[in-house]
């Protein structure tokens, strides 16, 4: 009986084995000019025992895999130890890079040159040639009261001073999306002529004059004309990884297993790749990735995208160049003891205004290219091990670029279907899945996938 070694050592040399009634491969052989060099036997020997070792472990995971599904598989999460811990992943065959802890909750993992400079360039080139288009905005039911009235003044007053302020006007629910600074609320005030006394506030005089429709007219222009307000400023292009004859990196599938600790399995079937652009002032306000659990709730899929949730275990940030200036991944609550709902909900207004608070949220990534981050939106549930609650220390944002453009390329790991069953290794592309939707070879907007589009191998 044949087995395959699904080793990431065969790019480098021709392998091949057996399998006996022996669980173990009894028959290899590693590429013979090996031994042409000045420590021949010494590196043949070498070679041949890792690649040995790799491919025990290959096939045994392999001929385990029927029997982790029997078992009622159920995710385990990549310990973080604690903050600065580092531990050793061989991104490539002979190459390992330090996976580093920088928060513990949520867990957030670093690994730099998780892609090489080609892969990432070969990323961007790829999104260019599919085509971006803009990113949708959030959507939300919430609407601005738009009854001018004593009962709504209260309600914009915060802090009940009897005057409403630019802060409070940042923390008014449902004001199309917007994410304003203290000065852009002024310059409102300046434009509606409603600061009659020129202190900085509105009374309540002051704020029957103008009207709230009236206001609520001028956030419909502004969301129209000043792209960096909007909670998200960027543009996308999906890309599906899963087909195996038009694979989009090599090993992408075995890097992102190594260092989420999951199976390769479930990998494959997960959200399709999405590459994002941001040119100057891009920039996505702080956001959960993953909504929270709700029964009678599924999870959205690639056949259902409606009446669902998202249910994404976890995120894996890839950074595909390095903007001049800007652009960094903030974490606001992230590693926060004291943190509380309330007072987050009174704060999330301004703290969530990442092109104002960038670098007053707890931790702060900067982009590195090839560099990797990866962090758990959810906790696991202590008594099914399937997804539980939201983190709400997950949530983080992408701060404006000042300079330049950032490029970054997002995976979702996408946990579905009910614990105990093998829902979650069909994925977000089997569950559910409707045949005339899908394709193989074929990308996001079903257009064939070329040879031309293949990833390639470079500098490591």
């Amino acid at each position: 009986m044949q087995a395959t070694c699904k080793c990431p050592l065969k790019n480098r040399y021709s392998l091949q084995t057996s399998k006996t009634n022996s669980p173990f491969i009894t028959q290899f052989q590693a590429r013979r000019s090996l031994v042409l060099n000045k420590h021949g036997k010494r590196r043949y020997l070498a070679v041949s025992c890792l690649v040995l070792l790799c491919c025990l472990l290959d096939v045994n995971s392999e001929e385990s895999g029927d029997k982790t599904r029997q078992a009622k598989w159920t995710p385990k999460l990549r310990d973080p130890v604690k903050v600065g811990h580092e531990e050793e992943m061989m991104v490539f065959p002979f190459h390992t890079r330090k996976v580093k802890t920088i928060s513990m909750k949520p867990p957030i993992f670093e690994i730099s040159n998780f892609l090489t400079e080609v892969e990432c360039d070969h990323l961007i080139s790829y999104a260019k040639r599919l085509g971006l288009e803009k990113s949708p905005l959030a959507k939300t039911d919430e609407t601005i009261d738009e009854e001018t009235s004593e009962r709504t003044f209260k309600i914009w007053d915060n802090n009940h001073d009897g005057f409403i302020e630019p802060v409070e006007i940042m923390h008014v629910r449902g004001k199309e999306d917007l994410f304003f600074t203290e000065n852009d609320l002024l310059e409102m005030f300046k434009e509606l002529d409603m600061d009659k006394d020129s202190n900085g506030k509105i009374d309540f005089e002051e704020f029957s004059k103008v009207t709230v429709p009236v206001m609520k007219d001028y956030f419909d222009k502004v969301r129209r004309l000043e792209p960096r307000l909007r909670s998200r400023n960027s543009r996308q292009v999906w890309m599906f990884h899963n087909d195996p004859k038009y694979p989009l990196l090599s090993d992408f599938h075995g890097r992102l297993s190594r260092l989420s600790l999951l199976p390769e399995e479930f990998i494959n079937n997960t959200e399709p790749l999405q590459v994002v652009k941001y040119d100057v002032h891009g920039h996505y306000h702080c956001h959960h990735d993953s909504d929270d659990v709700e029964q009678g709730l599924p999870c959205c899929s690639f056949s259902k995208d409606e009446d669902c949730r998202l249910c994404r275990l976890a995120t894996v940030l890839l950074y595909l160049n390095e903007p001049e200036q800007g652009g960094e991944t903030a974490f606001p609550l992230a590693d926060n003891e004291t943190f509380s709902t309330e007072a987050w909900e009174r704060e999330e207004g301004w703290k969530c205004n990442l092109a104002q608070n960038c670098h007053k949220s707890n931790i702060v990534v900067k982009p590195e290219k090839g560099k990797a981050i990866m962090w758990f939106n959810h906790l696991l549930d202590e008594n099914t091990g399937w997804l539980g609650e939201l983190d709400q220390m997950a949530q983080h944002g992408g701060c404006d670029v000042l300079g330049g453009t950032k490029w970054v390329a997002n995976l979702w790991l996408t946990l579905v279907g009910e614990p105990g069953t093998d829902d979650a290794f069909k994925g977000w592309i089997d569950y559910g899945k409707d045949e005339s939707k899908y394709k193989p070879g074929t990308d996001w907007q079903g257009k064939p996938i070329k040879n031309e589009h293949r990833g390639r191998k470079g500098k490591q």
